[in-house]
């Protein structure tokens, strides 16, 4: 159901999209078009270590891999993307959540493109802390 959801949006983020598939039946055109050519890039979330995701991933633009623990620090991030034994090719993303602490560098080691830094909006104050990290300077 994900892969057909997903290549709905990338037809709407093309062009006109009159799909009819097995769960969705859609006929549609997004207006205004994105001004990235092809489209903007695709990333697939995915529970680590669940390989499921990481190889629906493969097939479009990257991974945000979301979950807690040891999986989601650069060398839990690193087992994650030897799972299929896939190298990423060129363009292709891995997008972290950086976690306080941890120097920048060893996410980028560790194979990712992208860190991100974020706050979990069911937790009381965190409109403080989303004003904290908007005003901090990125770390290096």
């Amino acid at each position: 159901m994900l892969d057909e959801a997903l290549e709905v949006v990338d037809g709407l983020m093309r062009g006109p999209v009159d799909h009819t598939g097995e769960h969705y039946r859609v006929r549609a055109d997004l207006r205004p078009r994105p001004v990235q050519r092809p489209r903007p890039p695709v990333w697939v979330a995915g529970v680590a270590p669940h390989r499921r995701p990481l190889a629906r991933a493969r097939r479009w633009d990257g991974i945000v891999p979301i979950g807690s623990g040891e999986h989601l620090t650069p060398e839990g991030l690193a087992a994650y993307l030897a799972l299929d034994g896939e190298q990423a090719r060129e363009g292709w993303d891995v997008v972290v959540h950086h976690r306080p602490g941890v120097p920048p560098g060893e996410y980028a080691d560790a194979g990712a493109t992208w860190l991100v830094r974020s706050v979990f909006p069911a937790v009381d104050g965190w409109e403080e802390e989303l004003d904290d990290l908007v005003r901090s300077a990125p770390e290096r």
